[in-house]
């Protein structure tokens, strides 16, 4: 499974940059462990991984990792 990028402006400029001067990486890492918070009624889904530390993600894709899984970043 991929961890999805997200379209936030500033990181997603930067995603977009790297990919067109193909000066990126994929990398696998492990799930070390799933975590969310609320505020404000709001949902915040996340997924710690053992070499990239804590990645948002989207609520379907915090319930399709488990730890222990090996994810591409």
């Amino acid at each position: 499974m991929g961890v999805p990028a997200f379209k936030n402006s500033l990181k997603y400029s930067a995603i977009q940059s790297s990919i067109k001067n193909n000066c990126f990486e994929v990398v696998i890492d492990t799930v070390a462990r799933t975590d969310f918070t609320t505020a404000d009624g709001d949902t915040t889904y996340y997924v710690y991984l053992t070499n990239n530390g804590k990645m948002p993600v989207s609520q379907n894709t915090y319930y399709h990792f488990s730890s222990g899984d090996s994810v591409y970043v």
